[in-house]
C-alpha cells in the first residue's frame, strides 16, 4: 500500500467513504498543509516589509545627512558653523537612534503576528448516508 493520500473521490475508495478516524487524519492533513502554506506566505510578506523598510530608511537617512552636512558647510561664519557641526551630529545620531527604534518596534510587531497560534482545525463534516447506503449498506 502506498503512503500517498488518495483523493476522496478516487475510484479506489468505495463507499462508505471514510471512518471517523480516517476523516480525522485527512482533516488534520488538510489543516496542517493550509497552516504551513499560510505561515510561509505571512513570513514572506513580513520579510518583504522589513527589506523595503530598510531600503527606504537608508535612502532617507542618507538624504537627511547629506542635506544637513551641505547646509552646515554653507554657513559662512566660523563660530556658528563650529557650533552647528557637533549640534547637527547629535541631532542626526538622535534621529538614527529613533529610526532604529521604529524598526525594532515594527519587527517585534511582525514577530508577534508570526508567532500567533492558529486555531485548532475543525473536524471534517460527516456526510449523511445516501438512500442507497441506508438500504444496501
Amino acid at each position: 500500500m502506498s503512503a500517498e493520500i488518495v483523493p476522496r473521490r478516487s475510484p479506489e475508495i468505495s463507499r462508505p467513504v471514510l471512518t471517523a478516524d480516517e476523516r480525522a487524519v485527512y482533516g488534520k492533513h488538510v489543516f496542517d498543509r493550509a497552516r504551513l502554506q499560510a505561515i510561509a506566505v505571512i513570513q514572506g510578506i513580513a520579510e518583504e516589509c522589513r527589506i523595503e523598510q530598510t531600503e527606504r530608511t537608508e535612502v532617507r537617512m542618507r538624504g537627511v545627512a547629506q542635506r544637513v552636512a551641505r547646509d552646515v558647510g554653507r554657513i559662512p561664519e566660523d563660530p556658528v558653523r563650529k557650533f552647528m557641526e557637533p549640534f547637527t551630529d547629535d541631532l542626526l545620531n538622535d534621529t538614527a537612534a529613533d529610526v532604529r527604534g521604529y524598526h525594532r518596534t515594527s519587527a517585534l510587531q511582525m514577530d508577534g503576528i508570526l508567532a500567533e497560534p492558529y486555531p485548532q482545525g475543525v473536524d471534517a463534516p460527516v456526510r449523511p448516508p445516501t438512500l442507497l447506503e441506508i438500504l444496501f449498506g
